[in-house]
């Protein structure tokens, strides 16, 4: 039987909503709700920053790093989520309101409610907005019924182009890190091929 030791623990000043486990680094990064701060640890529980949120942001719920662990993305309970970077925690960039669509994937009205959005997006949206498409209650979906809502969303999401299609439960939690996570990669990569495209090298 396996045991576990604890190495080293760490006194907050409120307690934690959420952290996250830098995949480059031994680098952690909690977030509070109470004050609203995110503060990044060493593993031996030296402080390397902190940063105090936007009251208006509200809790922090979910928080991820970029693969390459240069950027910290922080979901909140607004539905906000915040770009960071690892080194100090200055913020690189805010969206308000989750660029993405959700849909009860039992509810095909909800199914032709996205189609219409997606449309109206295609027409006057910003090209740089990355779409994701959420079936959420998958916790009230039979299997088959759930299978056939996810590749009739699939298909509508390559359709228009969305960043990805993402089964959820608000009320177990299935899927929702992995959507914010989609969100957060889908926005930086087009940060990332915005600077790569407006990069000149002299021959």
């Amino acid at each position: 039987m396996t045991s576990f030791v604890l190495a080293r623990d760490a006194k907050l000043g409120a307690p934690a909503t959420t952290i996250a486990l830098c995949p480059t680094m031994d680098l952690v990064v909690v977030a509070c709700a109470n004050g609203g701060t995110l503060t990044a640890f060493r593993l031996n529980w030296n402080k390397l920053w902190t940063k105090t949120l936007a009251p208006e942001l509200e809790t922090p719920t979910r928080a991820t790093f970029r693969p390459d662990g240069k950027v910290l993305v922080v979901g909140y309970a607004s539905g906000a989520i915040t770009a960071h970077a690892t080194e100090d925690g200055e913020c690189l960039r805010v969206i308000t309101g989750l660029e993405g669509f959700e849909r009860d994937a039992r509810d095909g009205a909800s199914f032709e409610r996205a189609r219409y959005w997606a449309e109206e997006l295609r027409k006057h949206g910003d090209a740089r907005c990355r779409v994701l498409l959420v079936g959420n209650k998958i916790d009230a979906v039979r299997d088959d019924e759930r299978a056939t809502a996810r590749e009739a969303c699939e298909a509508l999401a390559r359709e228009y182009g969305m960043a990805a299609y993402r089964e959820t439960s608000a009320k177990t939690g299935e899927g929702v890190q992995e959507a914010f996570e989609d969100v957060a990669r889908a926005v930086m990569t087009r940060e990332m091929s915005a600077r790569e495209d407006a990069t000149v090298v002299d021959a």
